[in-house]
């Protein structure tokens, strides 16, 4: 069966021999095949010993790729060392057969698609194959040219020498150059390094402060850094101990989806948590009115009604008989505001109540327009935690920042233990250390794969060898994704376009297929995990770890397959009943990112 096309980005190499041309000349053509073959023998062992694949031969030239059809993390380096090692086995070469051939070889990194053509095997195609052999055309016959891409991704692990900029033909711009001139350590294979997540290592004066919010029942924070520094995970304990503190606490955690902006999105996912109702079928925002009508308690039944109403039709949801759809809409949306203050003060005054928003970096300007209105009339005994990558200065004035960042050191070494099940000693320590720069989730990945594979012994842990440094981060999360079975990884990849969430039902329309087995295998090697609550009732809604994951898998799909798949989704979840206006706006996203 021939495999999906994808999109991945791989370090292509090309070389070519000089002096092919003497070499033939007088010379029975089965000896120079002879003389040939047996040197590209030596030079596909070189390639394959170091994860790369021969894409090609093609006369006197090699044409590989390291990155498919498996990732590795630093597939960059490994293709600059592969160029070093071809150059040493043509020397080598050269003096056994007592031939002068050099060899010009020439390596960049970047996209591709990388699939059959007629038929045949898969090829890498695309920009950064015609660099690539450009710079191959340009480099001095004994010598390795790579890409500024390549130098950045591999100087750990190889030494180069600045060129600077050149020009290549049929290039239109320069590009910057630099020669390979030795490699300074070496690496191994990668093999699948899924596993259940670390537990929270460190934050304690984090966690303090989160938690001395809680305790006094007051007060707002934002939790602000990149992606895959913990952000969700210190929520999570966060929560996690006030429920154990104060089990009569009202506990609600929303998140703003990356994949469709929806309106007040983190506000709705609370609200439809705490609901103790079903809700299901085309009634939901009946149902969510009715209840939240109740729920504000005493008072005048009229303007508890107007109250939900509001509410409800914040969210995005229709109401066809609500008597306040013919305010304007500015004078709507204040109300709507003070509606939403009332019925979170309301609960406030029976329980403490702890609300966690995350993925702010994605929310609407209502959520955050909101969440600043709730921060400075903030009622007692009302906790509000939110998460989210940087935003725009100025955005959510009143709450206080908490930057999280990478772990010191002595934090950093007890995730690394945990995931090891070890001990450090204190050359893993330092690798450890300097590899992941005390990056939580590049720490965890890095240390779950060197486990994994086989390159620590003993207890405390420490390297067997040499090991394998992962220099870009895609590349280890592709390599999760390439150690599936095939069908699995399609099954992914579909989800991906889902978005960060996705439901069995849904991604079954897609692939054509059941998926559960899929799911069940990504979730026991860390790759998705079920969510709180589900945004389709009666729907298991599973979430991709992190954002990251899910990029590397959608990352892969070409854009055509995208389109197509955006559509499948778009219909599936058109024709689901349950969602109400929720789904409706999520295929509409979808409609839109189909083209």
């Amino acid at each position: 069966m021939i495999a999906a096309p994808e999109r991945r980005v791989v370090a292509v190499l090309f070389s070519d021999l000089s002096g092919f041309t003497r070499l033939s000349a007088g010379r029975d053509p089965e000896e120079v095949r002879d003389l040939v073959d047996a040197l590209f023998s030596r030079f596909r062992v070189a390639i394959e010993s170091l994860g790369g694949t021969v894409d090609k031969f093609i006369g006197d030239a090699v044409m590989a790729v390291f990155g498919a059809p498996v990732a590795h993390a630093d597939d960059a380096a490994r293709a600059a060392r592969a160029g070093l090692v071809l150059q040493k086995e043509t020397a080598s070469y050269n003096e056994e057969r007592r031939l002068d051939l050099r060899l010009r070889v020439g390596i960049n990194f970047g996209e591709v698609l990388w699939g059959s053509v007629g038929g045949g095997a898969p090829t890498a195609m695309g920009d950064a194959v015609n660099v690539a052999q450009r710079l191959e055309s340009a480099a001095e016959p004994g010598t390795v040219l790579v890409s500024a891409a390549v130098e950045r991704l591999a100087r750990a692990r190889v030494r180069f020498r600045p060129l600077g900029p050149i020009s290549l033909r049929g290039i239109p711009e320069t590009v910057e150059a630099f020669e390979a001139m030795e490699a300074i350590a070496g690496g191994t294979d990668v093999r699948d390094p899924g596993d259940r997540p670390a537990p929270l290592a460190g934050r304690r004066e984090e966690l303090d402060r989160l938690g001395g919010i809680v305790r006094e029942g007051r007060g707002v924070v934002l939790v602000e850094g990149e992606a895959g520094v913990g952000k969700s995970r210190l929520l999570a304990e966060a929560r996690r101990r006030a429920r154990e503190e104060r089990p009569e606490s009202w506990i609600a955690e929303g998140r703003a989806p990356e994949e469709v902006r929806l309106p007040l999105a983190p506000f709705g996912e609370i609200l439809r948590a705490t609901a103790v109702i079903p809700l299901t079928g085309g009634d939901e925002a009946s149902g969510l009115a009715s209840w939240l009508e109740r729920d504000l308690g005493s008072g005048d039944a009229m303007e508890r009604e107007n109250a939900a109403q509001l509410i409800v039709l914040s969210l995005g949801y229709s109401l066809p008989q609500a008597r306040v759809r013919g305010i304007d809409a500015e004078r709507r949306k204040s109300e709507a505001f003070a509606a939403w203050e009332r019925w979170i003060s309301g609960r406030c005054a029976r329980a403490p109540a702890l609300l966690c928003l995350e993925d702010l970096h994605a929310a609407d300007p209502a959520t955050l327009e909101l969440l600043e209105l709730l921060a400075r009339r903030a009622p007692p005994g009302l906790a509000l935690l939110a998460a989210s990558r940087p935003l725009p200065a100025g955005a959510l004035p009143s709450f206080p920042r908490l930057a999280l960042g990478d772990l010191p050191e002595a934090e950093a070494a007890v995730l690394a233990e945990s995931v090891l099940r070890a001990r450090l000693s204190g050359e893993l320590r330092a690798w450890l250390l300097q590899s992941s720069g005390g990056h939580p989730f590049y720490l965890e990945e890095l240390a779950r794969h060197l486990r994994d594979t086989g390159q620590v012994e003993g207890d405390p842990a420490r390297l067997r060898g040499a090991p394998d440094r992962p220099d870009g981060l895609l590349g280890l999360l592709v390599s999760r994704l390439d150690a599936f079975p095939a069908a699995h990884k399609e099954v992914l990849k579909a989800a991906s376009v889902v978005g960060r969430a996705f439901w069995p039902g849904i991604l079954e329309g897609l692939v054509g297929t059941s998926v559960e087995e899929a799911i069940r295998e990504a979730a026991r090697r860390g790759l998705v995990e079920p969510a709180a609550a589900s945004a389709l009732p009666g729907e298991r809604e599973y979430v991709f770890r992190h954002a990251l994951l899910r990029e590397a898998a959608y990352r892969l799909l070409p854009k055509k397959e995208r389109q197509r798949l955006h559509a499948a989704a778009a219909r599936r979840l058109a024709a689901t009943v349950a969602g109400g206006r929720r789904v409706r706006a999520m295929a509409a996203a979808q409609w839109e990112a189909a083209g």
